[in-house]
């Protein structure tokens, strides 16, 4: 004896009710029969939609995770650009930024030539000096 699984006895049992319980005697089996494959059905159906609802609703919580871990990083970032805009607002106009607060590459290249000169300035004021000839 062959053992089958939940889904194929359905799949038969509606094979068997449209072939043999066709005829007018067998109306009250037909509808018992046809009942039971509905229940079946419906209970299937249900299990598919509560495992997509899970499905879903793991999905969601990983890509919330993953949203709140970049915005978490992403906040750090700002953080740190934040408290270096202040460190270096000291310096007047060695650090500009621009719209979005991000200094643009002629904007450090202008910085980098001023810090330069500025401590060329401080090395050569604080060298001794040569005796005159």
């Amino acid at each position: 004896m062959d053992v089958i699984d939940e889904q194929e006895y359905y799949r038969q049992l509606i094979e068997a009710r449209d072939e043999y319980l066709t005829d007018d005697s067998n109306l009250d089996e037909y509808r018992k029969t046809t009942e039971d494959i509905y229940k079946y059905q419906s209970d299937m159906l249900d299990k598919t939609l509560d495992a997509y609802q899970q499905n879903l609703e793991d999905t969601a919580k990983a890509l919330k995770e993953q949203v709140d871990a970049i915005q978490s990083q992403l906040d750090d970032v700002y953080k740190q650009q934040e408290e270096m805009s202040k460190r270096l607002g000291d310096y007047g106009d060695l650090y500009t930024v621009d719209k979005v607060n991000v200094p643009t590459a002629r904007q450090r290249r202008a910085d980098v030539q001023r810090h330069r000169r500025h401590h060329a300035r401080r090395a050569m004021a604080s060298a001794p000096r040569r005796a005159q000839r």
